[in-house]
């Protein structure tokens, strides 16, 4: 398949997000020759992942990614006038500013990150597909034999600048930890200033988090960043705002995969989260007699997790696929020619909302449409090239809609050449 991927970031995560999509479609059973388009003034499009095959022309593209407002945008005309279908991914994390008040032109909206199907709402059901952040991969190949001499805590909580985040109940226990190296990742706003010298904190807009992940050994928090801990071979203990989770096993990492890594199963927002249990837990991965179990539990973790990758890199081929075949199977049909409606059918208006086309030689009703559907027909009330009806119906930026409307009224013989 031969893909043009248009692009905007402005942060570090928005790059880490665009290379997992990049990984994803690197796949040698796909075939997929990648072409990436970005802000040439943005210096982090260096730190994007390029694909080796990436030299097609952009006219020769079989279908459009598109990430970010402006990602999107720069490419929209030139995939109108080349009549090339678009799919536009979005982080639910920076739905905010992502989310499309316009989406005529987008044949899929992949939702990405999507904790809650509450944001599922916002975009129209049969162009939404979900994504889970989580079975996308990390990039990073080589894994850091962890360091259990010294050992260095990554917090990495969800939202960690809210009053009633979790990284604040936890904080007397990161406190007391003198020995430990630690390091927080926040997001926004500075955390309030209440944690000791040996705490480090960090932006994570500004962070790679597999580099970040794979340079401490315990890795503490919740969603992709427990996600990516596994896949990166690291014990994971999970934190989040449905409270304590636990360190992740091979017997409770589908349930805590299902919870999207939130805290305990079942658990309730800001619930109780008991401190001796995550130093439990601390102790436990540290322990050196332990050492062959924590072993065990993070090579079957990263296979289990691995196998989620596969079907998800599977999902994802097969519908860039599917809206590409769609895509040239609907305009097969002819733009070059021009239609015009048959002498046998005349429109008569019942209402400004409502119309009839009626047979001319008895004046009985054939079928009634609404007004949209009603001016496209009156398009053709004269010989009119398709593609300039096109330009001037209600569907200029939905052209799918209209091309269906229309074989359906060449296929009745409504329309004729």
């Amino acid at each position: 398949m031969k893909i043009l991927f248009s692009l905007d970031v402005s942060n570090q995560r928005q790059v880490d997000f665009c290379n997992r999509i990049l990984k994803i479609l690197d796949n040698k059973d796909d075939s997929n020759d990648i072409t990436l388009i970005c802000k040439p003034q943005n210096h982090l499009s260096d730190y994007l992942y390029i694909p080796p095959s990436s030299h097609i022309k952009t006219e020769e593209a079989e279908i459009i990614l598109t990430y970010g407002k402006t990602g999107l945008s720069h490419i929209s005309q030139f995939a109108r006038k080349s009549n090339i279908p678009i799919i536009h991914f979005i982080n639910t994390e920076y739905l905010k500013d992502e989310y499309l008040s316009e989406d005529q032109q987008v044949e899929k909206i992949i939702l990405c990150d999507c904790f809650n199907q509450l944001l599922e709402s916002f975009f129209q059901k049969d162009k939404m597909f979900v994504l889970p952040y989580f079975s996308i991969p990390v990039v990073t190949k080589n894994v850091e034999i962890r360091n259990k001499n010294s050992p260095k805590l990554l917090i990495a909580i969800a939202h960690p600048n809210l009053k009633n985040s979790p990284v604040y109940y936890i904080s007397n226990l990161l406190n007391i930890l003198s020995d430990y190296r630690i390091t927080i990742l926040y997001n926004g706003d500075p955390l309030i200033p209440i944690f000791n010298s040996n705490i480090t904190l960090i932006n994570v807009k500004e962070s790679n988090i597999e580099k970040v992940i794979l340079s401490n050994d315990i890795i503490i928090g919740d969603g992709i960043s427990i996600y990516t801990g596994i896949m990166l071979g690291k014990p994971c203990i999970v934190i989040g705002e449905q409270g304590y989770g636990g360190l992740i096993t091979p017997q409770n990492l589908s349930q805590q995969f299902a919870n999207k890594f939130q805290g305990r199963i079942g658990g309730s927002l800001n619930e109780y989260i008991p401190l001796n249990l995550i130093m439990n837990d601390i102790q436990y991965v540290q322990n050196t007699e332990k050492s062959k179990n924590i072993d065990c539990i993070i090579i079957k973790n990263k296979e289990l997790l691995d196998n989620e990758y596969r079907q998800t890199q599977q999902s994802l081929n097969d519908l860039i696929l599917e809206v590409a075949a769609n895509h040239k199977q609907l305009y097969t049909f002819p733009m070059e020619i021009h239609l015009r409606l048959s002498d046998a059918f005349h429109l008569i208006k019942f209402s400004d909302t409502k119309f009839v086309l009626a047979y001319t030689a008895n004046n009985k009703v054939h079928s009634s449409f609404g007004k949209e559907e009603a001016e496209i027909i009156a398009l053709f009330k004269r010989s009119c090239l398709i593609k300039d009806a096109i330009n001037m119906s209600p569907y200029k930026k939905e052209p799918k809609i209209f091309v269906e409307f229309i074989q359906m009224l060449f296929n009745e013989k409504i329309l004729i050449a």
